[in-house]
């Protein structure tokens, strides 16, 4: 069974294949243009079909006035006796019926089909719409997923490729501490022996300090009789 090592090797080495062909992401966008591209063509197919059927429903309604103006002329040639153009109108108005049949058949069939488009066409937007929404969540995803794969990956080559001059580095720099601490106690040592001895001055020369400043604080006699007679007033 392979190391760890060497499991992640195999990884970073499938991940750089796959990095260099097409991503999932960049497969992502190809979809979701051919989704647009259909929208976009079912859009144009309902808009055709939309212009083409109301040239047809002119055309109907042409067909109609027709018709009824036969109507009426053969109904007025048959009235005056005029068999021969009565039957004539009549063939008219009959073969424009006829083509009218026609034409709403193929309306008919128009409706039916710019329905199921419409159907059809609402049903891929939303379809597109909720891959959308999915799509951003998987670029979410896997921007994050890929940012966490990287440092992990770096750390990882670090900790494989580096660590021993990461040891080294710690060592030394915790040597050099230990130095400079071992440095900084003998400077103290050498500052405390150079201070001067505060422990040498003589007992006798203190009491003759205290005794010059007793001296010093206690008032005059003169100063001492006014102090005392103001007291007894």
């Amino acid at each position: 069974m392979p190391g760890i090592w060497e499991r992640l090797r195999r990884l970073w080495t499938r991940g750089r294949a796959r990095a260099q062909g097409r991503g999932p992401l960049q497969a992502l966008e190809e979809y979701r243009k051919k989704l647009v591209q259909s929208v976009d063509k079912l859009s144009w197919q309902y808009l055709k079909l939309g212009e083409v059927r109301g040239q047809l429903a002119q055309r109907a309604e042409r067909l109609k006035r027709l018709i009824q103006r036969y109507d009426e002329q053969a109904r007025k040639h048959y009235k005056l006796g005029h068999l021969e153009l009565a039957k004539a109108a009549l063939r008219e108005k009959l073969a424009h019926e006829a083509e009218l049949a026609r034409l709403q058949d193929t309306l008919h069939e128009l409706d039916r089909q710019r329905e199921s488009l419409r159907a059809y066409k609402e049903r891929l937007t939303g379809q597109l719409q909720l891959y959308e929404l999915r799509k951003e969540a998987l670029e979410i995803r896997y921007s994050a997923t890929r940012a966490e794969l990287e440092a992990r990956e770096l750390q990882a080559t670090l900790s494989l490729d580096e660590l021993p001059e990461l040891q080294e580095a710690v060592a030394q720099a915790e040597s050099e501490i230990r130095e400079i601490q071992a440095r900084l106690e003998a400077v103290r040592e050498l500052q405390a022996e150079a201070a001067p001895p505060w422990g040498d001055v003589g007992e006798e020369a203190l009491a003759e300090a205290i005794e010059r400043l007793k001296a010093e604080l206690q008032p005059a006699p003169r100063e001492r009789e006014r102090e005392q007679k103001r007291r007894r007033k």
